[in-house]
């Protein structure tokens, strides 16, 4: 009877401290419970533009033109959720709604299994750790104007974690995307790189219902790698998100 009831405590013990390391540590960043695309779009081609050609004449032409980038998915959109406390059958004992949620969205086009060892990614590293070089390769954009290290060219960010793991301010390169079409932006994104794996992981800070490029409220906006040039324009490929809220 004893032991039943020591048993019971012990229970009731790891429950307590369930709920402790829940409230006072951060937990590694996890699979969403939806993940769902509402719409997608992309700039229309305008229409076409012609003048006057007449024999013998010389004639200074003013071109303008706006390209859709070959290099780069977007993504946006808001992120809601709660802390619970449920059981292996997901039924809840308690929860708690996140009004304002803060955190991380992270988005890879590999699977992540481990946290423990995130860290900026570092366009010079030695092989065979990913670099600049790889990930430009595969993406066929080296040089290009929207290449990753022209679109990534500062470490101008603030400080965050991931799981456990800080992530110093200004100490990764990092963006800043448009708001209202491209005035001062309320949202940074990072490129971290999981070594295990040897992942690159877009990482878009949570910034709760501010004004993004379409001049609505919205809660992150995050770039993605992604090959569009020549025989890779009609490919696709499927990307991983991880979320972190709090």
């Amino acid at each position: 009877m004893m032991e039943q009831g020591g048993f019971k405590l012990g229970v009731f013990a790891f429950l307590i401290l369930l709920v402790t390391a829940a409230i006072f540590a951060r937990a590694d960043p996890i699979n969403p419970l939806v993940l769902d695309e509402l719409s997608d779009s992309r700039r229309g081609m305008p229409s076409a533009k012609s003048v006057q050609a007449q024999a013998g004449n010389i004639s200074e032409l003013n071109i303008s033109a706006i390209v859709v980038t070959k290099t780069w998915q977007g993504y946006f959109g808001n992120v809601t959720g709660r802390i619970v406390l449920d059981n292996a059958n997901n039924l809840s004992m308690y929860d708690w709604d996140i009004a304002s949620p803060e955190g991380e969205i992270y988005a890879s086009n590999d699977s992540i299994s481990s946290w423990s060892s995130i860290k900026c990614f570092n366009y010079s590293a030695h092989s065979p750790e990913l670099n600049l070089s790889h990930v430009e390769a595969h993406l066929d954009c080296a040089g290009d104007a929207d290449g990753v290290n022209e679109t990534f060219s500062v470490q101008n960010h603030p400080e965050f974690y991931v799981g456990t793991k800080k992530i110093d301010a200004d100490s990764c390169w990092s963006t800043q995307t448009y708001v209202n079409d491209g005035s001062a932006s309320n949202f940074y994104e990072v490129l971290l790189l999981e070594p295990t794996s040897n992942a690159l992981v877009y990482t878009s800070l949570l910034n709760s219902s501010q004004l993004g490029f379409d001049n609505t409220a919205t809660d992150f906006q995050l770039l993605v790698g992604e090959n569009g040039h020549g025989t890779a324009a009609s490919s696709t490929t499927p990307y991983y998100f991880y979320v972190e809220i709090y």
